[in-house]
């Protein structure tokens, strides 16, 4: 009825990214951008999918995430994202700074947290690793990946009842 309703691809491609449709999602987060070329969620949520896709996808999902950056510079979501993208380019000390942002940004977020502690174990700096995962499990203590995670960095330190303890919770 109307192919240039911004909302309907939108939230097309948000229920397509829910039951793992990537190329799908992808198709319908361009068609929302080209629509609406300014909207910083969409552009967002594009970049998502890209970081998610990976490989050749991950320049264009660090543009994006750079342009909303550009165009807001508190949008935390974006800050998580480009430090995904850097730590998946193994930038690390980008990767930190930009979740360090995110943090600064919104503290509460479990999710930055696990990030932040997942770049630390990539550079294999466990201690700071444990302590931020730590801190994401006190902010979603329901959260398995973060328990599974942590639980990783406990057994690479020796602390296998603590391990034992994070496996027991995930499961």
């Amino acid at each position: 009825m109307n192919p240039n309703h911004f909302k309907a691809y939108y939230n097309w491609a948000f229920c397509f990214d829910k039951i793992n449709k990537l190329e799908l999602t992808e198709k319908d987060y361009i068609s929302a951008v080209n629509i609406q070329p300014d909207n910083i969620t969409a552009i967002h949520h594009l970049g998502t999918i890209w970081e998610k896709i990976g490989g050749e996808k991950l320049p264009q999902a660090l543009q994006n995430f750079n342009d909303v950056i550009r165009m807001d510079q508190t949008y935390a979501p974006s800050f998580n994202g480009r430090g995904l993208v850097w730590d998946r380019f193994f930038n690390f000390e980008e990767a930190l700074k930009d979740f360090t942002v995110a943090i600064k940004l919104d503290s509460s977020n479990a999710v930055y947290w696990h990030n932040w502690a997942c770049c630390y174990w990539n550079m294999t700096n466990l201690e700071l690793s444990l302590n931020d995962f730590n801190k994401a499990i006190e902010l979603d203590p329901e959260n398995p990946i973060i328990y599974s995670n942590r639980g990783l960095v406990q057994r690479k330190l020796g602390n296998y009842i603590e391990a034992i303890q994070d496996y027991s919770k995930e499961i």
